[in-house]
């Protein structure tokens, strides 16, 4: 087991935790969030131990306490049924690690008392009703600890049930009530039974109150803050925009909602707003082109996020063609050792899978190819390369087709929102 060294923010958040029962822990990506909640865990001393985190960390975080906690616990990965028996059937001190998608069928976990709850990323517990929320509020913990760089997607009603799991035992509708401002809206939805457009009202969140509030008491319940500017001095961050032409396809569909070839109908809203974002990535050369200009410029590690599987296909031709040493990081595979061995790869990340958590700091040059629609996912990208160890300015290449929808939602998630087919629909869907 290797000696764990702490770095002072890190002691100094720890001394202020240490007379909590629960809390949360809001650092900035790349101050160690990770060793912070590892510490608090082993502080509370409980023999079990629960930590919930993505698919994609499960490996890391198992590395994780391998390497610095196996001479004080078991370590069960809970992804493997194996391992997930020998752990609801341990007394020994032990922790489990286990993903958001599957900790719900593991109903067992329900029968276990008095246990410290460590949830990666919180955020991803943010809607109540989803089957993994409801499945982890119904846990019998002694102790809770959340870590995430964005607790919330600018929306103060996504805090309730974290706010609730730390100890603010209020129901979501006193909390909304206390902390969110409603108005009656008039929405016309269409009613398949009848055929007719229909007018509903609906109590919809239009601002919020009482947010001074609102953060006195998660202090006072052990949330804890801290910005990298107050720690570190990180390299600079550059963005550059690059601008690709309005694609005469992107015209058509524009115009008529349909295209021969490919061939895609825009008969409904969904479809549209899926459409127009893959016309502006997925079937656009002069992307690629603009691409292809960036790969060759440099001999330095590329990053690129991307969204859809045909874009993928596509960079991942591209690469070959240029003789780029390929990683992935996707639903379907991960493979990072070109990344790490090679000086001169080209990592391509699929939003969803690989814009949290990553430690990409060997590379300071990151592609948008296409945008995310969640906000949450944008910030966490930018940090993929901008970590502690980094020591060049890191740049940021934004792919956006002119006049496309990928302008309006980059606009939006400047703004630290998400991008919603509400949205699309209500500004741009005409």
């Amino acid at each position: 087991m290797v000696k764990l060294e702490l770095m002072p923010h890190q002691k100094e958040a720890l001394e202020k935790l240490k007379n909590y029962d629960s809390c949360a822990i809001g650092y900035d990506l790349g101050l160690g969030k990770t060793f912070l909640g590892s510490e608090q865990l082993k502080h509370y001393d409980n023999i079990t131990n629960l930590v919930v985190v993505q698919c994609s960390k499960v490996k890391d975080w198992i590395d994780h306490f391998e390497k610095y906690y196996s001479d004080d616990y078991q370590i069960y990965n809970l992804t493997k049924v194996n391992d997930y028996v020998k752990f609801i059937g341990s007394k020994e001190k032990r922790i489990g690690v286990i993903n958001y998608d599957i900790v719900f069928r593991r109903g067992e976990l329900l029968d276990l008392r008095d246990m410290t709850l460590m949830l990666d990323e919180s955020s991803m517990i943010q809607h109540p009703n989803t089957k993994r929320t409801s499945f982890i509020m119904r846990l019998h913990t002694k102790n809770v600890i959340l870590l995430s760089g964005t607790f919330t997607n600018g929306k103060l009603e996504n805090l309730y049930t974290q706010a609730f799991l730390t100890g603010y035992k209020i129901s979501k509708t006193t909390f909304e009530k206390l902390y969110t401002v409603k108005e009656l809206q008039q929405v016309k939805r269409f009613n398949p039974n009848t055929y007719k457009l229909e007018t509903k009202y609906f109590n919809q969140i239009v601002g919020y109150q009482n947010e001074d509030k609102l953060f006195r008491k998660l202090h006072d319940l052990g949330w804890i803050f801290k910005k990298t500017e107050e720690v570190l001095n990180l390299p600079d961050k550059v963005f550059i925009t690059k601008e690709i032409p309005l694609s005469n396809d992107y015209k058509k569909f524009k115009k008529n909602r349909v295209l021969l070839e490919p061939q895609l109908i825009g008969d409904t809203p969904t479809k549209r707003f899926i459409y127009y974002r893959q016309i502006a990535s997925v079937y656009s050369k002069d992307k690629l082109q603009a691409l292809e200009d960036i790969l060759n410029s440099t001999n330095e590690r590329v990053i690129v996020f991307y969204n859809y599987v045909g874009e993928c296909e596509e960079l991942t031709k591209l690469c070959k063609k240029l003789n780029k040493p390929i990683s992935y990081m996707n639903g379907s595979d991960k493979d990072m050792s070109a990344y790490g061995s090679e000086n001169d790869s080209v990592t391509l990340i699929q939003y969803q899978s690989g814009s949290f958590g990553l430690n990409l700091q060997k590379c300071n040059q990151t592609v948008y190819y296409s945008p995310p629609l969640s906000c949450e996912q944008f910030e966490q990208s930018k940090a993929r390369t901008r970590r502690i160890g980094q020591d060049k300015a890191c740049f940021y290449y934004k792919l956006i087709m002119k006049d496309s929808i990928e302008k309006h939602i980059y606009e939006v998630l400047e703004q630290r929102l998400n991008f919603t087919e509400k949205m699309f629909k209500e500004k741009y869907d005409d």
